[in-house]
């Protein structure tokens, strides 16, 4: 083929003319062949480093959520840790608590027991027989003022709720007519004189009462320490955000 194709060149153009055009036609050749594979190479190669950079990107991608989820479960970890610290101290606290109520209680009844002891009777002097105690008197204001004092609407005394309470109904009542006139008729009791009436309270209930009062103290306190306690622990076991 290549033999019959030089023969025409030298037929049509002669034998100098057809060697330089058959030259020419081989470098042409050539550099058409070189393009061809420098194309091919190129394309090739191109894919590759995509190929490449693809798969360096799905590692990084794999690499960080890998670390995201640790990060996490390393969060949730720390997370449930604290919380079951902070429950366990909350449940020491209670039972802490649970167990200075049971003392306080027990106290409470021995001092009520005790009562009737230094409420009923009392010697006058060293080596004198025991008589019975004079009676104390309490007016119905001494009441006011000792309910108004202890928020009485929102306490009772365990054995008698009225004992050492009075109706807000009847101080309301006193109150408006002791600050309604100053005149008087003669012989009727000056306006809030209620006030001044002999109330019932009895020694004995109003010790009862205080003993009372200071136990639910004593409880709301105990709480607040047990409560200040836990908040220290807990942001104790925190670490800084």
């Amino acid at each position: 083929m290549t033999a019959l194709f030089t023969a025409w060149l030298v037929r049509r153009f002669g034998a100098a003319a057809a060697e330089r055009i058959q030259s020419l036609l081989w470098a042409l050749l050539a550099i058409t062949i070189v393009v061809g594979f420098w194309a091919a190479y190129s394309v090739a190669a191109y894919r590759y480093g995509v190929s490449v950079e693809r798969t360096r990107g799905a590692q990084k991608a794999l690499q960080l959520a890998l670390q995201h989820e640790r990060a996490l479960s390393d969060q949730r970890a720390r997370s449930l840790k604290l919380l079951n610290e902070s429950v366990t101290i909350a449940e020491q606290l209670r039972d802490h608590i649970d167990r200075l109520a049971q003392q306080r209680q027990t106290t409470v009844r021995t001092i009520i027991k005790r009562i009737p002891d230094v409420t009923t009777v009392y010697v006058p002097a060293p080596g004198a027989a025991a008589e019975p105690l004079p009676a104390c008197l309490f007016t119905a204001g001494y009441r006011r003022l000792w309910n108004t004092a202890l928020e009485a609407d929102r306490l009772r005394a365990a054995t008698d709720p009225d004992a050492t309470r009075v109706d807000a109904g009847t101080l309301a009542a006193s109150d408006s007519a002791a600050a309604g006139s100053t005149d008087t008729t003669p012989g009727e009791p000056a306006a809030g004189a209620e006030l001044a009436i002999a109330a019932g309270v009895t020694p004995a209930a109003l010790l009862e009462n205080h003993t009372l009062n200071a136990e639910r103290c004593a409880g709301i306190e105990d709480s607040r320490t047990a409560l200040i306690q836990w908040i220290r622990a807990v942001r104790a076991d925190t670490p800084d955000r």
